[in-house]
């Protein structure tokens, strides 16, 4: 495989501190492996991020939903029970 790009990255404390906690993660040894890494694997992981966030906005929607019909189902209880209790 011929190389294609080259280039010069210099990184500031805070990025280098960055990247090594990714090369731990991702189990990379070098600095060229882990930006590597980074690249192919960015759009698989933002797809999936972009999934789970629709994921939880679904539920969290279902959640209010069924609380709001919880709270109706209670409340009309509660007159139910006020009515035939007079």
């Amino acid at each position: 495989m011929a190389t294609v790009r080259q280039f010069t990255l210099r990184l500031e404390e805070a990025e280098d501190k960055q990247l090594t906690k990714l090369k731990e993660l991702s189990g990379e040894n070098t600095d060229t492996g882990i930006i590597k890494y980074c690249i192919r694997n960015y759009a698989d992981l933002n797809n999936r991020l972009v999934a789970e966030i629709e994921k939880r906005g679904k539920a969290e929607r279902l959640f209010f939903e069924l609380k709001s019909k919880t709270s109706f189902i209670l409340s009309t209880l509660a007159e139910i029970t006020k009515l035939v209790g007079k």
